[in-house]
């Protein structure tokens, strides 16, 4: 009895101490599950890969990643400086300027104003701003990866706070950080990348809709009609006369054949040069811009110079006029872009009313060694024009050689100044001809010679640049000093950028002549 007792109790201790391990690896397990989940919910900030240190941690309010604006920014080179008096926060990177209000939606940059996803507020000191923020003010790709609680900021090559111009092997990570100062952005920058009509849709639109290829294409049906009516109804009839006039009509035919072709291929090369003029106004449109950025923010520093007494009011009101000046030529430059904007789609049959971003590609290379009589020899061999009076000709002679006496037509006296005529303009076409190739040969190395001295000029104006920036990190030269540079900087790649594009229109009219036939004399 009493051995079943102590059974009873040990099976009753056993039970008990099973029960309690249960608790406590219940207690451990749970204990496990929360530490894991603290771990997980620290969000992590990486910038270009490399994960950024903050004094405060991102976190997450109602749906709302949010980030400490001062360690991003700063990271990104830019000076943020705090006004406590009216509780805002301001960034500014060369000619970007972002300014926010604690417990406000409402932020500004670059004068634009723009509405946050919730209002920026201060924590442990630091000023918390949305993350899609950044995005948006920095030109930055910012990704939330939710699984791994991580931040990706990427400045990307599009980014106005990078150097466009680095290669990639440039941005490795022992380099250094980009200089508070501005990096001026490239042209392909300011174009992008993405466009809403391409070259090609643009080309198929202006071959649809151009009235020169609607005329061109009803001109060879007419032809096409005439010829099938002459021979029908003179099928049986071998006279000269007949015979004349249906190698006129087979000629006509031919003619209106290559016609179609040729001026597709020229509509879509005129195409092709409004969406890079409307590319170029767009380039220099934003120069302007960035011209009158700069003219008001040295504004801004005469006037303190003029309210310390160190400038004369005749100095402030000439910066004052300066940007007057600018803005008109913006507005001027504007009117411009619409007019090309006009030109462009009364070409491709688009509607005005909804403005579209235009495919923008410029290959650069140099025609290098060019043998004139041999590309004058391919030209005169392929252009339709050339063909056209040569085949004129070939007619004319023939009407001279099977001239009917008595039928009515032409004398024969005419009929033999015709066949001159002929001959001449033969003559004087291909002179032309070969007179364009060498001209639009010599303007193709003078523009070759041009960009040239200007990339020169723009390699030593690159290490100013960098110089000025070395000087300006050490508090030597000022940030207008710096900016007046990039101003020279942008005005050179501009420059360089249209004679780049002016050399690709005429290397392609010196391929293909007849895309700007300036050389036809009049028959």
């Amino acid at each position: 009895m009493q051995e079943n007792n102590i059974k009873i109790t040990l099976a009753r201790v056993t039970a008990l101490i099973c029960a309690a391990c249960m608790i406590l690896l219940a207690g451990a397990s749970a204990g496990c599950v929360t530490h894991s989940y603290a771990a997980q919910s620290s969000i992590r900030v990486y910038v270009d890969g490399q994960q950024l240190e903050t004094e405060v941690s991102p976190e997450i309010k109602n749906n709302i990643t949010f980030v400490p604006m001062r360690a991003i920014f700063e990271r990104l080179g830019a000076d943020v400086t705090w006004n406590g008096a009216r509780k805002d926060i301001r960034a500014e990177k060369g000619f970007r300027t972002i300014l926010l209000k604690i417990n406000s939606r409402t932020g500004i940059v670059d004068s634009e104003v723009s509405e946050l996803a919730a209002a920026p507020y201060i924590k442990s000191g630091s000023t918390m701003i949305p993350l899609r923020f950044v995005s948006e003010a920095l030109d930055c790709d910012v990704s939330w990866n939710a699984s791994e609680r991580r931040v990706d900021i990427s400045t990307g090559s599009n980014s106005s706070l990078e150097d466009n111009n680095k290669n990639d092997s440039q941005k490795s990570d022992d380099k250094e950080q980009p200089s508070p100062a501005e990096k001026i952005d490239s042209p392909a920058s300011i174009l992008g990348d993405t466009a809403d009509i391409t070259y090609d849709d643009a080309f198929a639109r202006a071959v649809r809709s151009s009235a020169a290829c609607i005329s061109a294409r009803l001109s060879l049906s007419q032809a096409e009609q005439q010829s099938d009516e002459f021979n029908d109804m003179y099928s049986q009839n071998y006279t000269f006369t007949i015979l004349q006039n249906r190698k006129d009509l087979q000629l006509l035919t031919a003619w209106q054949e290559k016609n179609v072709i040729v001026t597709e291929e020229q509509t879509a090369f005129q195409t092709r040069t409004a969406m890079d003029a409307i590319s170029l106004k767009l380039v220099e449109i934003e120069d302007q811009k960035a011209d009158i950025a700069y003219a008001k923010k040295k504004q801004a520093t005469d006037q303190l110079k003029y309210n310390a007494g160190m400038l004369s009011f005749k100095d402030l009101t000439a910066g004052q006029n300066d940007i007057a000046s600018a803005e008109k030529k913006l507005a001027s430059l504007q009117t411009e872009l619409d007019s090309l904007y006009i030109s462009l789609y009364g070409k491709t049959g688009l509607d005005y009313g909804d403005r579209k971003n235009v495919e923008f590609r410029s290959t650069y290379s140099k025609i290098g060694d060019v043998d004139m009589l041999q590309a004058y020899n391919d030209a005169v061999a392929n252009d339709p024009y050339i063909w056209y009076v040569e085949h004129a000709l070939e007619n004319a002679d023939f009407k001279l050689q099977t001239y009917e006496w008595n039928m009515g037509g032409k004398s024969y006296y005419l009929t033999k100044i015709d066949l001159q005529n002929a001959a001449n303009n033969e003559n004087t076409t291909k002179k032309n001809l070969r007179n364009a190739l060498e001209s639009r040969y010599n303007q193709i190395i003078q523009i070759e010679n041009n960009i040239s001295m200007l990339e020169d000029q723009q390699d030593t104006l690159m290490e100013n640049i960098d110089t000025m920036r070395t000087l300006y990190d050490n508090g030597l030269k000022s940030k207008n000093d710096l900016e007046a540079v990039l101003q020279n900087e942008r005005t050179l790649t501009y420059n360089i950028l249209n004679l780049k594009i002016s050399h690709e229109q005429l290397k392609t009219t010196f391929e293909k002549p007849y895309l700007n036939p300036s050389y036809m004399s009049a028959s």
